[in-house]
């Protein structure tokens, strides 16, 4: 679980630094939580995410739902994301 969540984060990060793209990590600890808001060629105002997804990691985090995640990130990254990071 923890390998994932910090694999996504990791993914997140890479999409800051090498994209236009914004992602925003949320981490809510209260209630075990972690956010990504996804904004396509960046963050603008007044504007709502593009993307967006909630994990809690206390307990068993969906595959398919960090499939998802993944898949979006890679696509941001033109194909790039992957368990490597």
């Amino acid at each position: 679980m923890k390998r994932e969540v910090k694999t996504l984060i990791n993914l997140a990060l890479k999409v800051n630094d090498r994209t236009e793209h914004h992602v925003f990590i949320d981490v809510s600890p209260h209630v075990k939580g972690l956010s990504f808001r996804i904004y396509e060629e960046g963050w603008k105002t007044q504007e709502s995410p593009d993307y967006s997804y909630t994990l809690y990691y206390d307990r068993l985090i969906d595959p398919s739902k960090t499939r998802t995640i993944k898949l979006r990130f890679a696509d941001l990254l033109d194909g790039e994301a992957d368990d490597k990071t």
